[in-house]
């Protein structure tokens, strides 16, 4: 939720300036228009500013969701438990810190994303200090509505009830005088209260009084306080971006316009009026952010409209501004496309490049499995050479270094002394599902998918090794002579054959931009548990491995007793048991990787 927060206040920016850039487009398109027409405008734009940053959070929370949704978990004994992939026995912990992916456009989308906590975490403390603001002046706003209790007499009562119901102000409305104002103010939505001050009681006539009046009781008409009231809201959330700003400065221009225009609709002196305005700004001073006064906005723009003169905003250049507006939007719209080719570009010459690095990275893998790791590393340096931001190779060649300790020696020693398989000129027999193979035969491979089974039986028919038998009921189990078992599993490895169902290190390759962390974290064990079970099921006499990682989340308060784990189901070939040093093996490879990983695997794990 912290990072859509985060993503929801960076996106804002592009969000708040582009309708800013419509808001100000309208704006020069009415301007020979009506008041209200730009004032419904202005409060249309600051709705779109508060919609977007709401639309983008739920956007991002509910596709964070639906990516996280689990999987169905199957529950397999441990003698049939064969390899499958980790995302169906997704463990529900927390996962360790993801390796980030080094591409152009998603490496600056990781690097904000690693900042987003902070961001988040200042951008709630300025909410909270401008709240604090808010509130201490809606709390000085009902002192002065408590304070303003003396009365303007019986006439002004009168006049206050017709002006009420020329402008059709249902709602019952208070008219006070106050010491603690300076210009006539409006406090309240459901329980409106007129305020007037001394000064402006004794220096201005009665007629000029009515014409103010009435424009104090066509804010209380439009329900202006309530506007007023969200607006200073919107501010405080959205407080960061300029454009917020502007568009609230129009709002209150063209709201004190609209009630000029009404005013003007009931005192019908316009003259009266704008003299009554120039008298304000003798008066004018600071009113309470929660109120509306009527010296509010520009007061010599107003001035100059109630007398037909042209206004600052009609002399200058609308249209030379639109079309700069129009040009820096065009313009920002070509710099993101000429980006967004740019990266697809990069993106393709990667993919090309990464062609002849995948393949060494394949040969690695082979090379891994018949225990030549120097060979290997070899191979995955040459690879990165070429591709230093091939991820997958930079991970596995981590991985093969890692593991060196327990595929040297002993198992390294097997390997390198088994003799090439023979080759013959018999092409393989299929048997049938109810026949059972020969004695002196041994199982290859078991449950095999049909495609691969076929690879498989098309390479032994190259080599031509004798009575090479698969089941046809299932089409999935594969018998040789029992003394080439292991020379063939050697060469088909070599081959890249059978393909894993494991993910390892390559889901890295996949572009990482828009996934959360949780995602990434989830990735990179699960990256580690293919790995892991790829090579623990070419130890001989291991026919299949599955290895699932378990870790608490990294807390401030964590139990140092609960220290993560790993639990590695193996089957074994027909016939094989397991020594004490196969043991250790199979123990010592998910130790020796994941204490880098993580802080601290117990030795019983």
């Amino acid at each position: 939720m912290i990072l859509a927060l985060g993503w929801a206040l960076i996106h804002f920016l592009w969000q708040g300036a582009l309708i800013a850039a419509l808001s100000f487009l309208a704006q020069a398109a009415l301007r020979k228009g009506s008041a209200q027409s730009r004032y419904t405008a202005a409060c249309l734009a600051m709705l779109l500013m508060t919609l977007c940053p709401l639309a983008t959070f739920s956007y991002l929370t509910n596709r964070e969701k639906t990516a996280l949704k689990p999987a169905p978990v199957m529950i397999t004994s441990v003698r049939e438990a064969s390899v499958t992939s980790a995302m169906d026995l997704a463990p529900a912990v927390a996962i360790p810190r993801p390796i980030q992916v080094e591409t152009s456009p998603e490496e600056f989308a990781a690097r904000i994303q690693r900042h987003l906590p902070w961001i988040v975490s200042g951008w709630l403390g300025a909410v909270c200090v401008l709240s604090l603001r808010l509130l201490l002046g809606y709390a000085r706003v009902r002192q002065i509505k408590r304070r303003a209790c003396e009365s303007l007499g019986v006439y002004w009562t009168e006049r206050l009830s017709d002006l009420s119901e020329r402008l059709r102000v249902s709602r019952p409305v208070r008219l006070c005088q106050s010491a603690l104002v300076t210009v006539p103010t409006v406090i309240g939505w459901l329980r409106p209260v007129i305020l007037f001050p001394a000064s402006a009681l004794a220096g201005l006539p009665p007629a000029q009084l009515e014409a103010i009046l009435a424009h104090e009781l066509a804010h209380i008409q439009r329900h202006d306080y309530l506007v007023n009231l969200l607006q200073n809201l919107i501010e405080t959330l959205l407080f960061y971006h300029p454009a917020v700003w502007w568009v609230s400065r129009h709002i209150d221009q063209e709201r004190e316009l609209c009630c000029d225009d009404l005013t003007v609709e009931v005192c019908g002196d316009r003259v009266n009026y704008a003299r009554a305005l120039a008298a304000l700004e003798e008066l004018r001073s600071t009113a309470p952010g929660l109120a509306l006064a009527a010296g509010g906005g520009s007061l010599l723009r107003r001035i100059r409209r109630l007398a037909g003169l042209p206004t600052e905003a009609n002399r200058s250049g609308w249209w030379l501004a639109g079309a700069a507006a129009l040009m820096l939007v065009a313009a920002v719209g070509l710099i993101g496309r000429h980006s967004l080719n740019a990266a697809d570009a990069g993106r393709t010459r990667i993919a090309e490049d990464k062609s002849h690095a995948a393949e060494l990275l394949q040969d690695s893998r082979s090379l891994v499995g018949m225990g030549q790791l120097d060979e290997a590393e070899a191979k995955l340096e040459e690879a990165l050479k070429q591709e230093p931001e091939f991820k997958s190779a930079r991970c596995y060649l981590d991985f093969v270094r890692s593991i060196r300790p327990n595929l040297e020696g002993d198992l390294k020693e097997k390997l390198s002394k088994a003799p090439p398989p023979e080759m013959g000129e018999s092409k393989s027999r299929r048997i049938t599902q109810n026949e059972p193979p020969p004695p002196n035969h041994a199982l290859l491979f078991l449950r095999l998918d049909l495609a691969e089974a076929r690879r498989v039986m098309a390479e032994l028919d190259l080599l031509g090794i004798l009575n090479a038998h698969r089941l046809t009921g299932d089409g999935s189990s594969i018998y040789v002579p029992g003394d080439k078992v292991h020379q063939i599993r050697t060469h088909l490895a070599s081959k890249g054959m059978p393909r894993s169902k494991e993910v390892g290190f390559e889901i890295f390759d996949k572009p990482a931009f828009g996934m959360s962390d949780y995602v990434l974290q989830f990735n990179r064990t699960r990256a580690l548990e293919g790995e892991l079970a790829r090579v623990i099921a070419r130890i001989d006499g291991i026919e299949s491995a599955q290895v699932k990682i378990v870790s608490r989340e990294s807390r401030l308060l964590d139990d140092p007793q609960k220290k993560p784990s790993a639990a590695v189901f193996i089957k074994l070939q027909d016939n094989q048991t397991i020594d004490q040093q196969t043991a250790f093996a199979i123990h010592a490879t998910p130790r020796l990787v994941l204490k880098n990983s993580f802080r601290k695997l117990s030795r019983t794990s």
